[in-house]
């Protein structure tokens, strides 16, 4: 066990001793008789070494984070979401103009929709994505008769980026969308009076031209337009 022991540590010396080396541009000592190129099982070891003791701090670091279910998501005070068992805070009450673009779109929706046989809209609704996720978007419009939380995917996903919340709203919310087969993911920059609006298409989201008039149908017999003049107004 000793003579395994000092192996390996002198292994790992040697190999530190080479990456240094390698590092400021000096032999090692360890090249063969050209002097050109370095031994290929010695470099191949390090190597290898080298990966493993970065995958394995890799492991350890992922072994030691937390995984929640939406059970114990339920317990908890506060607003969070939960993705993949990972719990996100959610920010403080937005900006006020970030609130008031989110009151005028849910508005203009709920008094169009209201004449629809099964869609409504709502804000910052829980929507359960599977045991392990649940988000909360700014405005959902959903075609499901649901009492506590939705429990399927959204005709459509509206967020009101602000400086807090883009990446996350890009990144995650973005691909969580698109997973689960959100018709329509749009994305509002009050500041800069800008829409983004992506419609999947074959399990992929595509990036619409933007009109002044947004119009969509999470039903056959139910049309909804948005006039984007008239939230910027």
């Amino acid at each position: 066990m000793g003579q395994k022991v000092f192996f390996e540590i002198n292994i790992h010396e040697m190999c530190n001793r080479y990456f240094r080396l390698q590092r400021k541009g000096l032999k090692s000592g360890y090249e063969n008789h050209s002097q050109t190129e370095p031994i290929s099982g010695f470099v191949w070891l390090c190597k290898m070494l080298a990966l493993y003791s970065k995958f394995y701090k890799m492991a350890s670091a992922l072994r030691v984070l937390p995984h929640y279910t939406v059970e114990e998501w339920e317990e908890w005070d506060g607003r969070w979401e939960l993705i993949e068992g990972l719990p996100f805070a959610k920010h403080p009450s937005p900006r006020i103009k970030h609130q008031t673009v989110s009151g005028i779109i849910f508005g203009k929706l709920f008094s169009q929709l209201k004449n629809c046989g099964h869609c409504n809209v709502n804000q910052s609704i829980d929507w359960q994505i599977s045991d392990d996720t649940v988000i909360s978007p700014d405005i959902v419009v959903y075609c499901e008769n649901a009492e506590i939380r939705l429990t399927l995917p959204p005709f459509l996903v509206l967020e009101i980026l602000s400086p807090s919340t883009a990446i996350y709203d890009r990144n995650n919310k973005f691909h969580l969308c698109q997973k689960a087969g959100v018709q329509y993911f749009i994305l509002l920059h009050p500041e800069k009076k800008q829409v983004e609006i992506w419609e999947l298409v074959e399990g992929k989201y595509i990036e619409k031209a933007v009109e002044p008039v947004f119009t969509f149908s999470p039903e056959a017999d139910c049309s909804v337009q948005i006039h984007w003049a008239e939230i910027w107004a």
